[in-house]
């Protein structure tokens, strides 16, 4: 790979960038860089610049541009300083050069017709005078226009042999699709500046001019908001359909990222004032006004630059170095591969425009290598481009930034790619988007209307663990975050301490007082599971378990289960307590229902042991328990419910937990667990064969009979004997 890292840009991009950089108190150099590249194009091809080069003869000088920023980035600010600063060229040009290579150009042509068709040549000079004159005054830029009136003017040019078409449009986003013939127009114009001419019927009114052969490079800037082009609608569709058929490889990109640099918020307004007015910044100015002044001069005019053997060797090495990552990307990804596999064109053109500049015979190694860096640049901002957020990104995050619960009719309002014909689509990517993104959507029903509410998800934190706490049974509750590992202090003090997976206010247990917000669940079991066997069973997660004070026999199994989530929720009274009924008809053994209550308190107690052991409590580590599947009013829960409650409706807990994780491929191992886990709950064999041979016949796609009792049952029966 060719080695950038010590590849300098050349001087005149680097001082302008600089320069615009402090103009607009902005440093983001790589959006300022392919913009100035832009206006040295302009100026090359409007001299007719050219690169000669032995294999693909004279390639014209020009640049397509695509910068893009939020608005007050600074775009319209360094256009207008970079048009001033290239003002003496376009006066100079436009008022001398032009005229004198036009009036040349139509002497030389009258010549060449009227030694062709015997007719004087003050006759023929008149008649291209009038076809000159046709075409209207020479323009330097325009900002929109049309097919036919490009061709038009391209005739203008033809005659003069000089200028170039130079398309420069400001918010692109909405003038886009007012521009659609242009932007085809221009797709034709990039590589030799060619366009086919349209047939149109020759009337006394419209007269058909003498076609004329040439070519005309043309340059294009497009700029404007992301906003404004990625609108997930119509505007959005039609630009990247732009990239995907030409445009893509032809652009060089920029992406404003940043609205200022850090910097500029800590320097005080007297430095930035400082900055602003500095000698250095016109000096600058003033260098390169001088330097561009002097090439639009005639003498400059047909620029043969040459293209080296050593550096076209460099140049088909940097094409060989993309066409192979080009290669590696899937075929889907056409657009990525386009842009890619063309960079060395971009970068010949480039490396064109800064000999031009540099007043160079050669394109030097230098030269070539500068411009495969900026090249480079925008292929970076380019992707960013591409990745940009889709419509249902948007939509997500602007419900998880809304304070408010939001309505499909507001959302129509508020956000222009949001269609009422593909609403139902598009929320369910959100919500899904949403998930991975550490966040939910929740969609409740207020007199059949639904309402749609965004939250952020914070991941849980296990050193601070939600809980308050008091010697009192109601009143004087200590609002403490804890480390997860620290809890059995609390749970195991010598002082009885009650204590609940809430805050509250003003130190009050009640429901009136309880905050919203919690990070762990916790689960009471009396009796009814063995807590080997409950550890067993939740042993994929982490959890603090301990005995309670009820555990007064070492085989009471009368413990308290304490289970970190892994986000931080905050759900009001209702929807916590369905969210802990989801948790608790998940679980594979029963636990006492009262747990669904955000005010239910637990006491500590130092007392009791674990497997016969001289210890109370016990820490398993695992993953945290993903709470999302079982948030009331989330798509979340709603496929969770659909897919599992049908098929496991009439289990019991532990059923129902292999039932859910039984599937094709797996479905011998977790009906061996299930039977195995009956075994340990203390059932007899009999029991444990109707249960195992009950749920099988629930499943789906049941195991055969046959495979049933040659594997799980008879795994089984043989543990049943060597307990004997």
């Amino acid at each position: 790979m060719i080695d950038l890292t010590k590849v300098s840009h050349h001087p005149c991009i680097e001082e302008l960038t600089n320069l615009l950089c402090i103009k607009t108190l902005n440093q983001d150099k790589n959006f300022y860089r392919p913009l100035i590249a832009y206006f040295l194009a302009v100026m090359a091809s409007s001299q007719r610049a050219y690169v000669h080069t032995k294999d693909r003869g004279n390639i014209p000088i020009n640049l397509y541009v695509i910068n893009l920023a939020p608005s007050g980035y600074g775009k319209g600010l360094s256009t207008g300083m970079l048009e001033d600063i290239t003002k003496e060229f376009r006066n100079y040009f436009m008022n001398v050069t032009f005229p004198t290579l036009l009036d040349q150009n139509l002497k030389n042509l009258s010549a060449q017709r009227a030694s062709l068709s015997h007719i004087d040549q003050q006759s023929e000079y008149e008649e291209l005078l009038k076809q000159s004159e046709r075409a209207g005054r020479p323009i330097f830029v325009f900002d929109s226009g049309t097919t036919p009136a490009v061709k038009q003017y391209r005739n203008k040019l033809l005659l003069a042999k000089c200028g170039a078409l130079n398309f420069q449009c400001d918010e692109i986003g909405s003038n886009l699709m007012a521009n659609t013939d242009l932007m085809n127009s221009f797709l034709e114009l990039f590589d030799k500046g060619l366009i086919k001419n349209k047939l149109v019927k020759n009337t006394q009114d419209n007269v058909r001019d003498i076609d004329l052969g040439g070519n005309t490079p043309a340059n294009c800037l497009l700029f404007g908001t992301q906003d404004k082009i990625f609108d997930g609608s119509a505007t959005e569709d039609l630009f990247y359909s732009f990239l995907e058929i030409g445009y893509a490889r032809r652009c060089l990109f920029g992406i404003g990222k940043t609205m200022k640099a850090k910097s500029y918020y800590t320097m005080s307004a007297s430095e930035m004032y400082n900055q602003l007015i500095q000698p250095n910044n016109d000096a600058t100015a003033i260098k390169w006004s001088n330097t561009f002044l002097k090439l639009a001069n005639p003498a400059y005019y047909n620029r043969r630059i040459e293209l080296p053997d050593d550096v076209a060797i460099q140049l088909l090495e940097y094409r060989k170095e993309c066409d192979i990552e080009a290669d590696k990307l899937p075929e889907f990804a056409g657009t990525k591969k386009a842009e890619l596999s063309h960079r060395h064109f971009k970068a010949l053109k480039l490396a064109g425009a800064l000999a031009f500049i540099d007043n160079a015979p050669t394109i030097t190694m230098t030269c070539l290598l500068q411009a495969i860096k900026l090249v480079e640049e925008s292929g970076k901002s380019f992707q960013t481009i591409l990745n940009r957020d889709k419509p249902y990104m948007k939509l997500a995050k602007y419900l998880m930034g809304c304070d408010t619960p939001q309505t499909h009719a507001d959302l129509l309002e508020a956000l222009p790619f949001y269609k009422a014909s593909s609403k139902n689509d598009m929320m369910a990517l959100a919500q899904a988007y949403a998930y991975s993104q550490h966040g939910l959507i929740k969609k409740t029903y207020m007199d059949g209307i639904e309402f749609f509410k965004g939250e952020s998800l914070k991941a849980t934190d296990l050193d601070k663990m939600i809980l308050s706490y008091s010697n009192d049974v109601a009143y004087g509750y200590k609002n403490v975050q804890v480390p997860f590992k620290s809890l059995y202090k609390m749970t195991h003090a010598n002082t009885l301490m009650h204590w609940i997976n809430h805050h509250v206010k003003d130190g009050h247990r009640c429901d009136m007082c309880s905050y919203n917000k919690f990070n762990m669940i916790v689960i009471d079991c009396d009796g009814e599971i063995n807590l080997k066997l409950a550890m067993d069973l939740m042993k994929e997660y982490t959890f603090f378990v301990h005995t309670t004070k009820s555990n007064v026999e070492p085989d009471n199994n009368r413990f308290r289960m304490v289970i970190p989530i892994a986000y931080e929720l905050e759900l009001d009274k209702e929807d916590y307590k369905e969210f802990m009924n989801n948790i608790l008809n998940w679980l594979p053994f029963h636990s006492d229902e009262g747990t669904n209550s955000r005010v239910k308190k637990w006491e500590s107690c130092s007392k009791g042991s674990c497997f016969g052991q001289n210890i109370n409590f016990t820490y398993n580590e695992g993953v945290l328990l993903d709470p999302l599947p079982f948030i009331p009013h989330t798509m979340r829960n709603e496929r969770y419910q659909k897919e599992n409650k049908k098929a496991i409706e009439n289990l019991d807990n532990l059923a129902r937990w292999f039932a859910i994780r039984i599937s094709i491929g797996n479905r011998n191992n977790n009906m061996i667990k299930y039977a195995l886990a009956l075994k340990d709950s203390g059932l007899p064999y009999p029991e444990v064969e109707a249960r195992v041979l009950g749920l099988n016949k629930q499943l789906a796609s049941p195991l055969s009979s046959e495979e049933l009792s040659n594997t799980v049952l008879k795994s089984v029966a043989q543990g049943y004997v060597k307990n004997e």
